[in-house]
Parts: C-alpha cells; structure tokens; sequence
C-alpha cells in the first residue's frame, strides 16, 4: 500500500511540474510544518463525542507560477492522539491516534508584495487515506479532501528564498470525517 501511495505522489507532483520544465524561471517549491487541531468527531448517532490532544502537519509542495497565481502539487502528513471519549455523563480517557495523508492539487492567489512580504489565499482539493488506530480498534478510509488557506511570507533575498507563516482549514469526509485547523512555518524557494 505504500508502494502505491509514493507512486501516486511522484506522479502527481510530475505532472503539476512537467510545465515548468520550459520556464524554470517559474518554478516554485515550498516545504512547511506545523500545528494541527483536530475538531470533535461526533458519533450523534451512537451518542458519544471524541476529542483529541494537539498534533502536527508536516509536507512540502512543488509547482509553477503564473502571473499572480501558484499552481502546486502537494503531499502532507497530519496525525494527533487521542484524548478523551464522552459518552453523555461518563468521559474515559483513551489512547491511540488518528493519521491522514493527503495529496493535493492547489491553486494560490498571491497579493501584490508590499516590498519584501508578500501574502497568499486560495485552496485545494486532492485525496486523503485516513487511519485511526486505539488499542484493538483499528478504521481506515480512502477519500476526498480540500482545504482554503491563507499565509503570508517575507522574501528573504534577491535569491528567491522566503520564510513565512500559513494557516489552513482541511477536511476529508470519509468512513472517519477529519477537519483540522493547522497553523504552520513555511520555507519556499521560486527559481
């Protein structure tokens, strides 16, 4: 299964950069980590409530730009624990994980830079695999994601290179629905 999955990354990311093989002037890349606040899942239908302890994001994302827009490929890894189970008046702690791996396709508009910052805002859609792991229980599904996000960088110099901050607002509704709010560092770099 992780043969498939680097597979499809090497593909995915190829074609968003196979353009920029004509313009290399163009070509954008940008590696980013983070904090991930998993929402409450909620089990409305069997009456419990799951909430989790902070995690992280982790990813990196390689494409073109165009005029004002940034076309990207991008492969990410988000996980948090666990930490408690609400069952209407009693609450357990429980241990485990839940894990998402999504690719993406986004597209970013970024603002006119006001000297050395710049600031972005856009979105994606892409496919997730999702595993959630505690004890003997284990669930996975495979579906669709999206998120909207928004950063803002400084250009660190005439070379290219710019470091910032972005946030992201990321879902994926499969067997297990995830949304999360991640607030991460970036580094990028446009030849």
């Amino acid at each position: 299964m992780a043969k498939n999955w680097l597979a499809t990354t090497a593909i995915a990311l190829g074609v968003v950069a196979a353009p920029a093989v004509a313009a290399a002037e163009d070509v954008t890349w940008r590696a980013f980590a983070g904090g991930s606040s998993l929402e409450d899942l909620d089990g409305f239908y069997y009456g419990y409530d799951v909430s989790f302890e902070s995690g992280w994001v982790v990813g990196g994302a390689m494409g073109v730009r165009r005029g004002d827009f940034t076309f990207e490929g991008e492969v990410s890894h988000r996980t948090a624990n666990f930490d408690e189970i609400d069952f209407g008046s009693y609450t357990a702690d429980i241990d485990g994980e839940v894990s998402t791996t999504a690719i993406m396709a986004n597209a970013w508009y970024n603002a006119p830079r006001m000297g050395s910052i710049g600031f972005y805002v856009g979105g994606g859609i892409g496919y997730a695999k999702t595993e959630a792991e505690s004890g003997a229980y284990t669930e996975s599904g495979n579906d669709w994601a999206w998120q909207v996000g928004a950063g803002a960088n400084i250009r660190h110099n005439d070379q290219g290179f710019t470091y910032g901050i972005g946030y992201r607002y990321f879902a994926v509704d499969s067997d297990i629905e995830i949304t999360s709010h991640n607030v991460m560092f970036e580094v990028g770099k446009n030849f």
